[in-house]
């Protein structure tokens, strides 16, 4: 189960973030650099995604765990 964590956080997180980096690239170029404020507004989307992506690893991890403990 948590081996499908990666290609979901490949397919989605890493785009995302590389569209965070090249926008905030050319926000600087143009002479319009963004603010601490609108950097954070922009990663939040990101940051959201790796915290449910831990959360479900680690709840995966804990199902597989107790299974095996099971049986």
């Amino acid at each position: 189960m948590p081996t499908i964590l990666l290609p979901v956080l490949a397919v989605f997180a890493v785009p995302y973030a590389a569209y965070v980096v090249i926008a905030h690239a050319v926000a600087a170029r143009l002479g319009r650099p963004w603010s601490g404020d609108e950097l954070r507004r922009r990663q939040a989307p990101l940051l959201w995604a790796m915290v449910a992506a831990a959360v479900l690893y680690a709840a995966a991890a804990a199902v597989q765990g107790l299974a095996r403990l099971l049986t």
